[in-house]
């Protein structure tokens, strides 16, 4: 008799012990979230929210790049052995508080990452650069030097209603 109300007491207090811990579970755990049973239709359309753009391209001018990227124009001897040569340097091939000069070797052309609000000032220091190695103003576009705005200068510069020319003034 000794032994089954041993056994009773045991169970009892198993029990006890069960619900506190599930009592105490469900006020410390986060609630599940509830499964649904609806599939999305074929063809439904999904809202996603789309951040604008940090600026704007100049849409004719960012053409004009796609452009020059495609089809470019052969440079003049002298000038496609300087292109030659910086292309076999290791990237950046300048740097900068202003920008970054990188060869971009899959598009066969020069990347200008601008690194600060002052674009004009970033894109002239790229053109000097580039007429310091011997290349030509018509040259420096027919390379082509692309420019681009790093992320954070162009989060600043959104406020500002900047229409962005990816090229170098006067290409």
């Amino acid at each position: 008799m000794l032994d089954k109300r041993r056994i009773i007491v045991i169970i009892g207090t198993l029990l006890v012990v069960v619900m506190i811990v599930v009592a105490f579970s469900s006020v410390f755990l986060p609630p599940s979230q509830p499964k649904s049973n609806v599939t999305p239709t074929p063809g439904a359309q999904v809202q996603a929210t789309v951040t604008p753009p940090a600026i704007t391209y100049d849409k004719e001018k960012r053409a004009k790049a796609a452009a020059l990227l495609a089809h470019k124009e052969p440079l003049p001897l002298p000038e496609q052995a300087l292109k030659e040569a910086l292309s076999k340097e290791t990237n950046p091939l300048h740097t900068s508080s202003y920008v970054f000069i990188s060869y971009v070797p899959k598009q066969d052309a020069f990347q200008a990452e601008i690194h600060t609000m002052k674009i004009n000032t970033a894109k002239d220091e790229t053109i000097a650069w580039f007429r310091s190695k011997g290349f030509s103003e018509e040259s420096i576009c027919n390379l082509p030097v692309i420019f681009s705005i790093n992320r954070q200068n162009a989060e600043k510069l959104r406020a500002f209603d900047i229409v962005f020319s990816p090229l170098a003034p006067g290409c």
